[in-house]
């Protein structure tokens, strides 16, 4: 009786066949390597994954450095909002200087006209000569009002009502700021003194703090 033997798998060298007589990847040291392989990088994936990613160096030096510009742009923008300010207290300043020009405008005309009437200018516009024309009426002195503690702007409109244009403004805090717009600023002291008679000639000081602040 035949004694039945099984045909060899697939792949697998014939008795007379030698391991090395068969592809790369069917020889024995191959295909273990590439088990070997499969594990390591397995492992390598699940220590990568399997870690908490915000506990690595890079991932904190980044978070630092998100933080850094996060800080940086803020303060741009708080750069830009003083910028903003600083633009609208200057429109502010450029309209309120238009209205005194204006103002000025008008009040120069007004004084021509009046100089006119009075016969200081004749209607050609010559000066005539001061032996034939009449003093004017308009008093060269005046009583110094009290301007302490009233908006700057409005204690301005009250000596141009006098005839007194002659004013120097100082800041009260000896911090030399300009008063760009009158209307925020507040008088703490005036020279000459409330009550003195005063050329409209003679320059007055008048010394103001904004009107958030106190003298």
């Amino acid at each position: 009786m035949t004694q039945y033997t099984p045909p060899p798998p697939p792949g697998a060298p014939t008795s007379s066949q030698s391991p090395n007589d068969l592809p790369v990847w069917q020889r024995p040291w191959a295909q273990y390597g590439a088990v070997a392989l499969a594990g390591l990088v397995l492992g390598v994936v699940a220590t990568v994954g399997g870690g908490d990613p915000t506990a690595s160096s890079e991932y904190r030096s980044l978070e630092r450095t998100v933080e850094q510009r996060d800080g940086e742009i803020a303060e741009l923008e708080a750069t830009n909002a003083e910028f903003d300010a600083q633009i609208a207290e200057l429109e502010g300043a450029v309209e309120d200087a238009e209205t005194r020009a204006s103002e000025l405008s008008t009040m120069l005309t007004s004084l021509e006209e009046a100089a006119e009437e009075a016969g200081v200018v004749g209607a050609d516009g010559d000066v005539e000569p001061a032996e034939e024309r009449e003093a004017p009426s308009v008093s060269e002195t005046f009583t110094m009002p009290s301007l302490v503690g009233m908006n700057l702007q409005l204690a301005q409109d009250s000596l141009q009502e006098l005839g007194s244009y002659f004013l120097d403004q100082e800041d009260w805090t000896g911090d030399g700021r300009r008063q760009l717009i009158d209307t925020n600023w507040q008088v703490c002291a005036q020279e000459p003194a409330a009550g003195t008679e005063t050329s409209i000639g003679e320059i007055v000081t008048l010394w103001s703090v904004k009107l958030s602040e106190t003298c």
